[in-house]
């Protein structure tokens, strides 16, 4: 059943045009490949873009335009080439992971961030922070729950004033008035609702036991992170009580938390089998590795 549901899956993306060869590498290397270094032989890549249909062509042309953006450097060792992450795209990745594997909403009382933006790029530079998660509160200025003063250097490096707030020192009106008009929660609780309808025949699959493939499980793994980021980068994660009656955004985090956690010791197993680096194979992760890595 399994083989069946990922090409359901592939084919559900393949209709929504949401699997690009680019965007994929990155969650390959994300999900996969930070965790163990950040370096991995290109065979190893092209062999996984196959098994979500993105041919080696794709993959290379996309591999090239990664190095060309500075997320990606290459090394040649005698015929094989190895690509690793730079410096700033593993910084870029860990924040994003820390998105997709967060346990859900701060507590009420959790401070915010609020940014002043300056500088004649200001718009610019609040496009990238949006993209993150943070709410427009006004002229080059806005706020994300929680303190991610990391995330807005990542996105930035300068040319700001950001500082961290009480939540009761944001505005007079309450979290859920200001959060209805600074966010547009009715489509992401929509994105999310759609990912569980995506998904819920994965959990099926994995109910109904058998031991599936290496490779599927890790196919399946990746397809599930990779359209779970997409809605999880943008989500601010704000606190229970800001959020609108119906909101889908919890359900989808426990399904994919419940995904991911059963289909990983088996695609693990496959990334054990053949995967290398320049030193060798990328082996299994111990615990205290995958906790520091995905942090």
């Amino acid at each position: 059943m399994m083989t069946a549901v990922l090409s359901d899956l592939i084919d559900d993306f393949s209709t929504r045009r949401a699997l690009r060869a680019g965007p994929f590498i990155v969650t390959f290397y994300g999900d996969v490949i930070l965790p163990r270094g950040g370096s991995v032989w290109i065979g190893n890549l092209i062999e996984t873009c196959r098994l979500v249909g993105i041919n080696e062509s794709l993959s290379r042309t996309a591999v090239s335009r990664l190095v060309e953006a500075g997320q990606l450097a290459g090394i040649r060792d005698g015929r094989r080439s190895f690509y690793h992450l730079t410096r700033s795209a593993a910084a870029e990745f860990r924040l994003a992971a820390r998105a997709i594997h967060s346990q859900g909403s701060p507590p009420e009382a959790a401070p915010w961030t609020l940014v002043r933006v300056n500088g004649d790029a200001a718009s610019d530079a609040i496009s990238a922070l949006i993209a993150r998660g943070f709410g427009v509160l006004g002229p080059k200025l806005v706020l994300k729950p929680g303190d991610a003063m990391e995330e807005v250097r990542a996105a930035l490096g300068g040319g700001f004033v950001a500082f961290t707030a009480p939540a009761a020192a944001v505005g007079m009106r309450s979290l859920a008035e200001l959060a209805a008009d600074t966010w547009d929660l009715g489509s992401m609780s929509d994105a999310y609702a759609a990912f569980c309808t995506r998904f819920r025949p994965l959990a099926a699959a994995l109910d109904e036991g058998g031991p599936p493939e290496a490779a599927e499980c890790l196919a399946a793994r990746l397809l599930l992170v990779h359209d779970f980021r997409r809605i999880a980068l943008k989500d601010p994660q704000l606190p229970a009580s800001a959020l609108p009656d119906g909101w889908a955004g919890g359900q989808a985090r426990q399904l994919f938390r419940d995904c991911y956690d059963r289909l990983t010791p088996i695609a693990e197993r496959h990334v054990c089998s053949g995967f290398v680096d320049m030193k060798g194979a990328l082996g299994p992760l111990s615990d205290d590795r995958r906790t520091t890595d995905a942090a």
